[in-house]
């Protein structure tokens, strides 16, 4: 058995100090659960995490004989100390409740509710959604005004649930066009405004320019309120006569993601298709998932319906750099994940006209395949009328960290493909 001693400094959030020599396996901004084995009449307890035993001390009221969540907030320089936040227990049930105003304890309670969802497989997506409600019609209009550690939280668990699946919006998309009861009215319909979104919105890799690139993220679903309040305000107009009834383009709604999802659930539930609407509610939640993230960050958080073989996953970032003199200053973070490659993490900076590339490959092979187009990249950007100043490579040796430091990304547009 393994001592360790829990200090608690701040509420739910536990240190670790661990054994010289003794390493964990745990990852910062991972949840991990924890049984918790017996409660000691020194006040001590004792726990399982991932099939170690440990003995710990702390001055939070943990029940015995249950499972605890806990977040791991990260460890000290020296490694002897390791932060965890609880986060709640894993069984336990989240009461509906009337919606009310929340104070920081509410906040803080209902975070803990998602995280919670966020950890568990074959959670009820109606349940998430819910939750996704509440929190973001009660979070502040100023989000300055929201504790830098609490949207910290926030956005770990949010990124916990959109990986919990396994699969990425597109390809459950596919999924569900297939499963939708024969029986279901106006299917044939559906299924055509859905076909018109993935011919007309969906990326091929071989045709991605930037036209394609807005198309997408304007339909995703992420900005859908936003088209809404624009409608709003152009509707207002009219009834004003302030411009013509001409001036009204509904195609931009009908064929947002989000607006055909939230038909085809409403559809589902007069006709009582509960396992197509299980289905339809796990895309909606990843699209909302989205929207608080944005919200929570003040940023822009979307996926983009991108089909490329052998790309497992991928995050494109995009930063304007308001602190730079040049009004035209905007940096792009692209972190691959390619089936055969590896990672490969890119950082472009631009000022006017003029980049800096850097590349930094986990696979060393493939970045000195990357060497060798170095001349085709610096003659592509000539022909584009731009300057391609700088190309850097960066080995394995390199952390990922070195380049978020170079592209200092707060205040991000996050795109999740």
């Amino acid at each position: 058995m393994d001592d360790f001693r829990i200090n608690t400094q701040n509420p739910n959030i536990l240190t670790v100090i661990k054994p010289l020599g003794k390493p964990i396996s745990l990852k910062a901004g991972e949840l991990i659960k924890a049984e918790i084995l017996d409660i000691l009449a020194s006040g001590a307890i004792t726990l399982k995490i991932e099939g170690s035993t440990l003995t710990a001390k702390t001055d939070i009221p943990i029940k015995n004989n249950t499972e605890a969540i806990f977040r791991v907030l990260g460890a000290n320089k020296e490694g002897t100390e390791l932060k965890l936040q609880f986060i709640g227990y894993e069984k336990e049930e989240i009461p509906s409740q009337k919606i009310i105003p929340l104070d920081n304890r509410a906040l803080n309670r209902i975070i803990q509710d998602i995280g919670k969802l966020s950890y568990r497989n074959n959670i009820s997506s109606q349940k998430y959604l819910e939750l996704l409600e509440h929190f973001i019609k009660e979070l502040p209009d100023n989000m300055e005004n929201l504790p830098s550690d609490t949207k910290s939280h926030v956005q770990e668990i949010l990124k916990q649930s959109l990986i919990s699946t396994g699969k990425n919006i597109i390809t459950r998309l596919s999924e569900l066009l297939q499963q939708l009861p024969d029986n279901l009215t106006f299917k044939e319909s559906f299924l055509k405004i859905f076909e018109l979104y993935r011919k007309n919105m969906a990326i091929n890799i071989e045709k991605f320019d930037y036209q394609n690139l807005k198309n997408s993220i304007q339909n995703t679903g992420v900005i859908l309120e936003a088209k809404l309040k624009s409608m709003i305000s152009i509707l207002n107009k009219i009834v004003q006569s302030e411009i013509s009834k001409q001036n009204i383009d509904l195609s931009e709604i009908k064929l947002d993601l989000k607006t055909q999802l939230l038909q085809l659930k409403n559809l589902l539930i007069s006709e009582n298709k509960e396992e197509s609407i299980e289905l339809v509610n796990s895309l909606i939640k990843d699209i909302e998932t989205y929207q608080v993230l944005s919200k929570t960050t003040d940023s822009f958080y979307t996926f983009i319906p991108v089909f490329w073989d052998k790309l497992i996953k991928s995050d494109i970032k995009f930063k304007k750099n308001e602190k730079d003199d040049s009004k035209n200053s905007f940096s792009c973070r692209i972190d691959l994940d390619l089936e055969e490659k590896g990672i490969l993490n890119i950082l472009v900076l631009m000022n006017n006209k003029s980049f800096i590339i850097y590349f930094r490959a986990e696979n060393n092979l493939f970045l000195k395949q990357l060497r060798s187009y170095i001349n085709e990249l610096d003659k592509r950007f000539k022909e584009a009328g731009l300057t391609l100043k700088s190309t850097v490579l960066i080995d394995n040796k390199s952390s990922v960290s070195e380049l978020d430091k170079i592209g200092n990304f707060e205040g991000k547009i996050n795109i999740k493909i």
